[in-house]
């Protein structure tokens, strides 16, 4: 099931929706395929599927939407906390990264220190 805008609104107060989008809910729908889009790229570099009934991958989207409405109002402060909450609640999925050796070992001719 895809988010809509009506889910999109319980995660922001009325009269910032409104003065948001001036009431065009087509702006709010824009915004949500802006954030799916985004939600979608980091997945894909992770290598997780997209999947939107997951509750994870939902809020991220709805984090990233708020984020693309309050840059497109140019509170870039907002946006830009809403973008960092959707990269915070990705993170968890991103896939652990380990190094080949952990150290390497040391110079055969190596005599110490002088």
């Amino acid at each position: 099931m895809e988010i809509t805008v009506d889910e999109l609104r319980q995660h922001i107060q009325p009269e910032d929706y409104d003065a948001l989008t001036g009431g065009d809910d087509s702006i709010a729908e824009t915004f949500v395929e802006n954030g799916r889009d985004r939600v979608k790229a980091v997945l894909e570099n992770y290598g997780v599927e997209f999947d939107e009934s997951d509750s994870v991958i939902r809020l991220a989207v709805i984090k990233a939407a708020l984020g693309e409405l309050y840059s497109y109002s140019a509170d870039w402060v907002t946006a830009e906390h809403y973008r960092d909450e959707a990269s915070s609640v990705l993170k968890p999925l991103a896939p652990a990264v380990y190094p080949e050796s952990v150290s390497s070992s040391g110079a055969d001719n190596w005599k110490g220190f002088n």
